[in-house]
């Protein structure tokens, strides 16, 4: 998922300086970070590095005073709001329904815990053991006495 500095922005409570239309893919650390990624400074020591960084977006201190040439983003907490914005990019977790699907081969002997999903075309040998709210997801195989 991308997005622009504007909506990053909006999402931090931060103000832009600098073009806010620029599309961001993703974060990165501010000595590696490449156009097109968003980065992060918040202490005056690593002012070098922001201005050497090839993000397109930086979020800053609303004091920060040091040169930079990404678009920057000031703040009242960069730490804060660089976590929150960085998660912004976090794939959404898969929730998983309790059920084996009818395409799975799992032998009589096999000791299945409590609320598991067992995905399609898995096969699970004799003895192997699945703990409860476990996920096998599809294509696996348990072999034989497998904890």
């Amino acid at each position: 998922m991308n997005f622009t500095i504007a909506e990053i922005a909006e999402k931090i409570s931060g103000t832009v300086e600098g073009d806010a239309s620029v599309k961001i893919t993703g974060p990165a650390d501010i000595r590696n970070a490449l156009p097109g990624q968003i980065s992060f400074v918040a202490n005056p020591r690593y002012a070098s590095s922001a201005e050497n960084t090839k993000a397109s977006a930086v979020i800053v201190p609303s004091n920060w005073d040091r040169p930079c040439p990404a678009t920057l983003i000031r703040v009242e907490n960069a730490d804060k709001a660089f976590a929150f914005a960085a998660n912004l990019f976090a794939l959404p977790s898969i929730a998983f329904e309790p059920g084996i699907h009818p395409s799975a081969v799992i032998s009589d002997s096999a000791n299945l815990g409590k609320d598991v999903f067992i995905g399609a075309n898995v096969v699970i040998e004799p003895g192997a053991v699945i703990g409860d709210n476990s996920v096998v997801y599809p294509g696996c195989y348990i072999g034989h006495s497998v904890l």
